[in-house]
């Protein structure tokens, strides 16, 4: 009998190794199929931007003036696309001011070119900036709501400014670039001179055709947030601890 007694240690090592190995595998399952179960969701991605992010040095179009009578206009260059598709954030406009010190307002609107049929264009997000006071050349900064844009339509990143409120003597254009290195880039432009100036209701959708290509660029863009479906993200193992 007390021969045998030496060997008890050995099998009681070998039972727990079992149990050991019998627990991994189980735990490993687990963790398979929440990995499965993940893979379905969609993760957001980065933050990316479409449009032209350059501060331009000249005054490419005035979307405000007042020297007899009051003119607003509604701007567009450069249809673009994003490179992926997402929720929108904001947009921003490179913007200059002149003239009688006065607080201003402006619209940024998100446009699908062409959403409606050939040349009405759908109205994605709208975002009013009301009582501006800066006066400096600066970016001004519209927040969006979230609204989903796509990377496989173009959207038309446009502009607009309060001409019900203008006093005489105010300017306001957007910045840009021009000259023979830039562009041509497709032009969308309507102009009001009466009341409500296109602001108060923006037309949607745009009735706007292309009034043509010019070598200038105004200072535009749109910040988003990318989707991107789960598969295409590279998840570390889990760790397994004991």
């Amino acid at each position: 009998m007390i021969k045998y007694l030496k060997y008890i240690p050995i099998f009681f090592l070998l039972a727990l190794v079992v149990t050991f190995l019998t627990g991994c595998s189980s735990n490993t399952q687990n963790y398979n199929i929440d990995a499965v179960q993940e893979s379905e969701e969609i993760i957001l991605g980065g933050t990316d931007t479409f449009g032209n992010t350059s501060a331009g040095s000249e005054d490419i179009k005035i979307i405000l003036s007042y020297e007899d009578d009051p003119v607003s206009q509604r701007v567009a260059i450069n249809p673009v696309s994003p490179a992926s598709s997402g929720s929108l954030i904001s947009m921003s406009a490179y913007i200059a001011y002149s003239g009688t010190e006065t607080s201003y307002n402006l619209k940024a609107i998100v446009s699908e070119l062409d959403g409606d049929s050939a040349d009405n264009h759908t109205q994605i997000a709208i975002k009013e900036n009301s009582g501006i006071t800066d006066y400096t050349t600066h970016w001004e900064t519209f927040i969006f709501d979230g609204e989903n844009i796509s990377s496989e339509k173009t959207y038309l990143l446009n502009i607009v400014s309060d001409g019900n409120s203008a006093v005489s003597g105010q300017e306001i254009v957007i910045r840009g670039e021009n000259g023979v290195d830039v562009g041509p880039y497709d032009l969308y432009q309507t102009t009001y001179t009466s009341a409500p100036f296109g602001y108060t209701t923006p037309s949607s959708p745009w009735n706007q055709s292309k009034l043509g290509s010019y070598n200038e660029e105004i200072s535009i863009y749109a910040t988003y947030t990318a989707s991107t479906p789960a598969e295409d993200i590279k998840k570390p193992l889990p760790i397994i601890q004991f």
